[in-house]
């Protein structure tokens, strides 16, 4: 009986100095995770298109019209010229938004839209600063025959402060919302 109390007491002492260094080890997992997203992350980048059943020139005219964004992009609110002409070269707009309208607590963002480079149908260059997010936006026309345009973008996410953490749960919505906005798109073109 005093074999068995002193192989239990052991075994005890043991598991207490296997375990012994896993409080710190729970305590120290979330630092590296915060670090390494810190420092590893804070971009985004990826591609998409779409083909829309429509010509290149009803596509163009269609998307750089900034009155008929409300069309389109749910959500929108507003799009107020600050300077030049609309979605020219060196022009730059502001842009409200409504997020998560359909849900019990939406947000207002209001952001600053700005043209780097206006060649369509082959490039144009457009980037959107939030403050906390920048997203530049490299998209392109192209003629697939009479009926039929593809539009093409490239997307590169610049993230700072806390969104750099919050941008490596969210990037696959972020995709999700972008192909919405593309999609809702190519339906609006077809439809009009």
């Amino acid at each position: 009986m005093i074999k068995k109390f002193i192989s239990k007491i052991l075994l005890n002492i043991k598991f207490q100095k296997t375990f012994e260094n896993v409080p710190f080890l729970i305590l120290l997992f979330p630092a590296i995770l915060v670090s390494y997203l810190i420092i590893s992350t804070g971009n985004l980048s990826y591609q998409e298109e779409i083909i829309i059943n429509s010509n290149i020139e009803n596509v163009m005219e269609l998307h750089e019209n900034s009155s008929l964004l409300k069309n389109y992009m749910p959500g929108a609110i507003s799009y107020k010229m600050i300077r030049g002409e609309s979605r020219t070269s060196g022009s730059i707009a502001e842009i409200t938004l409504a997020f998560n309208s359909n849900e019990s607590v939406s947000r207002k963002i209001t952001m600053k839209e700005e043209v780097v480079l206006s060649d369509l149908p082959n490039k144009k260059i457009i980037i959107y600063d939030t403050g906390a997010v920048k997203n530049k936006i490299t998209y392109r026309f192209v003629n697939m025959g009479d009926k039929k345009t593809k539009f093409f973008r490239k997307h590169e996410y610049e993230f700072n402060t806390y969104m750099k953490i919050t941008s490596f749960f969210t990037s696959k919505k972020i995709k999700r919302k972008s192909y919405k906005y593309l999609n809702s798109f190519k339906e609006f073109v077809e439809n009009n």
